[in-house]
């Protein structure tokens, strides 16, 4: 029996399935290009005899395309296997070992190379793979030959050509295909010497400037990506590349990056033996490499998605584990300033006009002057600040408030606890600051007088080596002194201290940033508590725009606090699409300075940036302000910061007139949309799809969602199009164009106006509103407003529907700040459904007393948008409830029968249809519906 090298005639099929079998095998006949012919028999594996491997594919892939696939696998085997997972073992190391090459199928769509010249493969864990040794099984094909080696998962083939040493272009190729192409997918390995440029380190790295207009514009192929921080920049940065590509793949080289081993200790990778080549020392001398005999050894990650990008991210959340849920109170407003704040202030000033002007507060991050004996690394509280730090964190706490702490991770020789930590490292010591550490130590005194310039001049900062396990835990203990106090979580602002990670952080291997973010979410854990520390991520200060190892893992351990950038127009244009493009790398909570954090670059001599808020940089521009507010309402983190400096304002009342009202109203939409903020990070904690969504994600066939960069999806309904402009001067009108995309209308979220899908539209707007959009259908669930979160349990809940459609939301609840949702799975999720063209809305019963706090009656208040002007009655679970002419009082809702039931339904300002049910209960399911007079 003959088989020809380029007969392959591939049927396409479902991820996991390989449909289909030969038709026939054809014998005789001659190879039509080599004129090799090979003899061969085909074993039957689970009763199936195959005789070419089966593959599937649907629509339009030309012949030509299909021969030119076929020539790139290879001739075909001799011997074929169907396998079916779980991956072979070799003394507890999964995958397919081919002579000195390792194959693990991860998913259909994801798979791990590994070749190691002495045959001694790695299963320890990086930032990266975090899940290694909890790879899910997968079903696919193996095939062998004396010569090469096929992997066949329905979505990718794999061939290796045997014995022909480490991975390259030429015996190694991988082909993805699905519904519409066939890629031939890329690995380029990294060199194995990396030597960082010394202008990107320290000092000079932080006042460097790179912003260029170009990096305004899409990338061609590039989709998304990551910056560590946005530190002195006033405009947009070049990103580097995150895991999405236009291209349907991407190729993460894995082998430089450390193991990491536990939960505060990393290693380099292991050594690997080598025998002796001719040439070896000769070219170790002229590369300086003292490890001449370390063998050939690679390990990278194949993904192949195509279109289909939520499964590049979720293929991501497998390998490298899943998003955790963030506090509930995460998701409201947070405030912060780097000015020294008294315990007066926060009493007597801060929160009496937080409630005065009805703006909800629920997090409060306090800067580094609160600590001493160095404002900048001291270890203990300011008491000239807190004379009872106790009780000052308890009132801040009592107003509802969680507390973030900002941590520099360095020690200062004059501090009160450095001779506990140097008796917990031991034997080791502690480095002496290089000029960095110097520079910020000192600096916060030489910015301002009130930083204790003497003090901090006056010591010696001292620094960590967080590859030792004796320093990680010293560091850490330096914490407990404040957890005594009642902080909740910490801010890890490594911007400028030379703490690093055993020297890697010069070598390309690590991210200090990541690791030591993961150390401070491991301990988190370990007390119960959500809070992963707000941090910068993907480098360190000391090389902060060069693209080192990059940002793999930071989404499991880091809320993306990016910098100290400018406030300027041109930045918060950037910013309207920073958070989307992190999507990519699977990040999730990204979080900008309301604001930003500087008027000027760092420092001030560098002058006023082109696009910023006013002319000369000596104060906010009002209006510049509420657009960052408006953008960052319908972000993953509110959080309000700046600087210390005269003209830094960012809180509402510090404004007049139109600025002031605008900005408080923005502030109490966001405390509203907290549930629907907390139900998308509990998505994008189930599925690794963020909260902010490029528009891409959900609607990859369309072009124009490569183009339209400056808006996105906040969940699956919302549609965001922030303003990057200032106003038209006469007409005091902002413009944005906006892309609405195809397959569904879509309603502003403040006017109720329809646009059609797949249209533009220039959309002018006034100060106080910016361009959101729902689908029409949607439910988007929000609450009454309280001064924090959890001031009141959410038994009178609004949901703002946008008939005419049909769509469900769902809402999640737990406690809100432990962690039994993820270890006991004490969680409920109500399912809101629209019918009737949106008229008619259905809840979901949930089961009761599964978390503590779970109310067990709620109360509705339904707002319908362009439905009043039609509607006839209204009923709920089938009884009519009464029509009031003008809005119901806002009276507390009872149960059904009760004097305070408040039951009714009454016609508002724009067509708006208004409803107010009573406590209905939520073990059980409920509807209601709207009788329009055209029924």
């Amino acid at each position: 029996m003959s088989i020809f090298n380029d007969i392959i005639n591939f049927v396409t099929g479902i991820a996991n399935t390989v449909v289909g079998t030969i038709t026939k095998v054809i014998s005789g006949l001659k190879n039509l290009i080599s004129g090799l012919v090979q003899e061969a028999s085909y074993y039957v594996v689970g009763g199936i005899t195959l005789g070419v491997i089966v593959v599937t594919l649907v629509g339009g892939v030309i012949k030509q395309e299909i021969i030119n696939f076929g020539n790139n696998v290879g001739q075909i085997p001799s011997q074929l296997l169907t396998y079916f997972g779980p991956e072979p073992a070799r003394t507890g190391v999964g995958g397919h070992f081919v002579g000195d090459a390792r194959f693990q199928v991860i998913t259909p769509t994801l798979i791990r190379l590994e070749y190691a010249e002495d045959n001694q493969f790695e299963d320890d864990r990086t930032m990266l793979a975090n899940n290694r040794a909890l790879l899910p099984a997968s079903q696919y094909q193996v095939v062998e030959t004396a010569t090469e080696f096929f992997i066949n998962t329905g979505k990718m083939t794999l061939k290796y050509t045997k014995n022909s040493g480490k991975f390259n272009a030429d015996n190694l190729k991988i082909v993805y295909f699905d519904a519409t192409r066939i890629v031939d997918v890329k690995h380029s390995w990294r060199s194995p010497n990396y030597t960082p440029n010394p202008l990107d380190w320290g000092p000079l790295s932080y006042a460097k400037v790179v912003a260029k207009p170009e990096f305004n514009t899409p990338h061609p192929t590039q989709l998304g990506g990551w910056y560590r921080d946005l530190d002195n920049q006033h405009d947009a940065v070049p990103m580097w590349s995150g895991l999405l590509s236009r291209n349907g793949y991407a190729f993460i080289d894995d082998t430089k990056s450390a193991q990491v081993k536990g939960t505060n200790w990393i290693d380099e990778r292991p050594f690997h033996n080598n025998i002796w080549k001719p040439g070896d020392l000769l070219n170790s001398l002229m590369g300086l490499d003292f490890f001449p005999f370390d063998g050939d050894y690679q390990d990278g990650y194949v993904f192949g998605y195509g279109n289909n990008y939520k499964q590049a991210l979720a293929d991501l959340r497998v390998l490298s584990g899943t998003t955790p849920l963030l506090p509930r109170k995460a998701f409201g407003v947070w405030f912060s300033k780097y000015a020294p704040i008294t315990d007066a202030q926060y009493r007597n000033e801060l929160f009496p006009a937080f409630r005065a002007y009805k703006v909800p507060l629920d997090v409060v991050a306090i800067d580094t002057d609160a600590k001493g004996p160095t404002a900048w690394n001291g270890w203990n509280w300011e008491t000239k600040l807190f004379p009872n730090p106790t009780n000052t964190i308890s009132y801040l706490k009592g107003q509802g408030a969680d507390v973030i702490l900002n941590i520099h991770p360095s020690i200062s020789s004059g501090d009160p606890k450095l001779a506990a930590t140097k008796t917990a490292v031991g034997t080791d010591t502690l480095g002496t600051g290089g000029a960095s550490t110097y520079f910020f130590q000192w600096a916060t005194g030489i910015i301002n007088s009130s930083r204790k310039f003497d003090v901090n001049f006056k010591f010696t900062p001292l620094i960590f080596d967080f590859n030792r396990s004796k320093h990680v835990d010293a560091y850490m203990k330096l914490h407990d002194g404040f957890d005594a106090t009642g902080v909740n979580g910490y801010w890890l602002d490594w911007c400028c201290d030379d703490s690093n990670v055993g020297g890697q952080i010069n070598k390309g291997e690590f991210s200090s940033d990541n690791w030591l973010s993961q150390v401070y979410a491991h301990r988190a854990e370990s007390k119960g508590s959500r809070w992963i520390p707000l941090s910068r991520i993907g480098a360190s200060f000391q090389d902060q725009h060069n693209d080192r190892q990059g940002p793999w893992g930071a989404h499991r351990s880091a809320i993306h606090f990016t910098g100290d950038a400018i406030h300027s127009w041109p930045m918060l244009n950037f910013q309207a699409r920073f958070a989307a493009a992190e999507g990519s790398i699977g990040q999730t909570y990204v979080s900008h300075d309301v604001g930003g954090f500087q008027l000027k670059p760092f420092p001030n001599f560098f002058g006023c940036p082109v696009g910023a808020g006013t002319p000369d940089c000596s104060d906010v521009s009002p209006e510049l302000y509420v657009r960052f507010v408006q953008l960052n309402t319908f972000q993953p983190i509110f959080r309000l910061h700046a600087g210390a400096s005269a003209g830094a304002k960012r809180l509402p009342w510090e404004f007049e007139g139109q600025f002031k009202e605008v900005s408080a109203e923005f502030m109490r939409l966001r405390g509203a949309l907290v549930p629907y903020l907390y139900s998308a990070a509990r998505v994008a904690h189930e599925t690794g799809i963020p909260m902010v969504r490029a528009m891409y994600l959900d609607y990859p066939l369309s072009e124009q969602a490569y183009s339209y960069v400056h808006q996105y999806m906040l969940g699956d309904k919302i549609l965001v199009a922030p303003i990057g402009t200032p106003a038209n001067a006469a007409t005091g009108l902002a413009s944005k164009t906006v892309w609405f995309p195809p397959g569904d209308s879509w309603q502003d979220f403040f006017t109720g106006e329809v646009y059609s899908g797949g249209t533009v539209q220039v959309i002018n707007v006034p100060l106080q509103r910016m361009p959101v959009y729902v689908k029409v259908g949607s439910i988007i669930p929000l609450a009454p407003y309280m001064d924090y979160s959890s001031q009141r349990p959410l038994d009178n809940l609004l949901l703002n529907i946008y008939p005419y459609g049909e769509s469900s939301t769902t809402l999640y609840e737990d406690q809100g700040a432990n962690l039994d949702y993820k270890v006991a799975n004490k969680f409920t999720k109500t399912t809101f459904t629209t019918s009737q063209n949106g008229r008619q809305l259905n809840i979901s019963a949930v089961p009761t007393l599964r978390f503590t706090g779970q109310v067990t009656s709620r109360a509705y208040k339904l707002k319908m948008a362009n439905v009043g002007a039609h509607a006839v009655s209204v009923s709920v679970d089938g009884v009519n409830i009464p029509f009031y002419s003008a809005p119901i009082p806002e009276v507390a809702p009872g149960p059904l029968g009760t004097a305070v039931q408040t039951v009714g339904w009454y016609r508002g300002v724009g067509g708006n249809l208004h409803i107010q049910t009573a406590k209905l209960a939520t073990n059980v399911a409920h509807n209601i519906v709207v009788v329009e007079n055209d029924e």
